[in-house]
């Protein structure tokens, strides 16, 4: 691997991380908050989402439509994503318009207006968006899993529902942006091939007049599954398959073992040569869809999953071959072949995964801000390090026992 090298940096008192990126011709330039829907209420659940939108809706120096000009004169991709705990605002550009993507994100971050008339108008765009995501039979799913197994922090809809949409406001906006944004827990983060001594600068200039305040974080419930009942069974119609999945807890950002995980949750089910494809689908033909990962991730706890979709009478066979599959691994361990298979495709993802200056730098963001020293370099040399013992000792001690996994279908509504 080529030696990435991560400088840490604090400027008028916000956190600079760089990422230099050796031969990029690109930059990516991202501001990370921990501002996401972990810290909404049920009366603005969508708040954080919504303000998202609103950062693109004019400055005191943009109106909305010279943000989107300048970003394109820029040649920039520029978008924002909202998670359970993070947000992130970002542009990728050539690496020659650096200096200019930091200005224009930076007069985003700190200069927003929140005008009145883009709320309305950017209310309905949201209700759209909601629907959309309600008429995806996967999402609505996932919706539904969240808000029965999981803590409300993170177990309520991102996107809020209809009724918070439209009731949030300007004054709204203005009280999340000022408790959830500011210096304890928003960072600029940016990856390109440039030398560090000229981004730290194009940073200083763009800093000095930020409006930034030390704001505390929200605390995070580390528990994420918190559901006394654990199996969950509702109904939709216009569907043909269950849909299914089985969720239970691991070990968060802060475990030192991630490696470990990725390896033995990619021989489980992280492609066409894992245990699940192998034996649910390709021997036994029950499914299309069979997968395990990790789903949703803070400083202490993950949720991982189980998945898969299928008829409603195959629905038992799959579950139990799941179940049948997991024991045994926790019990016997893998074979040399599995791990070595599983050992080597996660090498190949992560590879893929960190091929870019916006991979890097997303998955850097994230990791800081929940508690951890981004560290690709080390994580590189974790996954050559793997042994086949070392994987099953891991598996044995961490793999759900069977009344530890949470289950939930949606069944075909007749």
């Amino acid at each position: 691997m080529n030696k990435v090298k991560t400088f840490e940096k604090e400027i008028n008192g916000i956190t600079v991380l760089y990422i230099k990126v050796p031969f990029s011709l690109n930059t990516h330039v991202g501001f990370f908050s921990l501002s996401g829907s972990y810290a909404e209420n049920e009366k603005d659940q969508g708040l954080a989402h919504y303000l998202e939108h609103m950062f693109f809706k004019g400055t005191k120096n943009r109106d909305l439509f010279k943000i989107s000009d300048d970003a394109a004169l820029l040649g920039a991709k520029q978008n924002a994503y909202t998670s359970s705990y993070t947000n992130q605002y970002y542009l990728n550009v050539p690496k020659v318009n650096t200096d200019g993507a930091i200005e224009l994100l930076c007069d985003m971050m700190f200069n927003p207006l929140f005008p009145e008339e883009e709320i309305k108008k950017e209310r309905t765009v949201i209700q759209e968006e909601r629907k959309m995501y309600e008429d995806d039979p996967q999402s609505f799913f996932f919706d539904k899993i969240g808000e029965n197994f999981f803590n409300f922090q993170v177990g309520h809809k991102i996107i809020g529902t209809e009724e918070t949409i439209n009731s949030l406001n300007r004054e709204d906006f203005l009280r999340y942006h000022s408790k959830m944004y500011g210096l304890d827990n928003t960072i600029l983060v940016i990856a390109s091939d440039m030398d560090c001594k000229n981004i730290f600068f194009s940073c200083e200039k763009h800093f000095s007049n930020h409006p930034f305040k030390h704001n505390g974080r929200d605390p995070m419930q580390s528990e994420i599954l918190s559901s006394d009942n654990k199996q969950f069974i509702f109904g939709r119609k216009n569907i043909q398959q269950t849909y299914m999945v089985g969720a239970f807890p691991t070990k968060g950002a802060k475990d030192p073992n991630n490696a470990l995980k990725e390896c033995m949750m990619s021989i489980i089910g992280g492609g066409m040569f894992s245990l699940f494809f192998k034996e649910i689908r390709e021997k036994l033909g029950l499914c299309y869809s069979v997968f395990a990962m990790d789903y949703l991730k803070n400083s202490e706890q993950s949720v991982s999953i189980f998945y898969s979709q299928t008829e409603p009478e195959k629905v038992k066979l799959v579950q139990d071959k799941m179940i049948e599959i997991v024991t045994d691994v926790k019990e016997n361990g893998f074979e040399k072949d599995e791990f070595e298979c599983g050992k080597a495709s996660e090498l190949g993802r992560f590879c893929r995964t960190n091929s870019s200056v916006s991979s890097m730098a997303n998955s850097a963001g994230t990791i800081y801000l929940l508690g951890e020293e981004p560290d690709f370099e080390k994580y590189y040399q974790d996954l050559l390090n793997l042994t086949l013992d070392d994987v099953n000792a891991y598996a044995s001690e961490n793999l759900p026992d069977v009344d530890d996994i949470y289950w939930g279908f949606m069944n075909p509504e007749k």
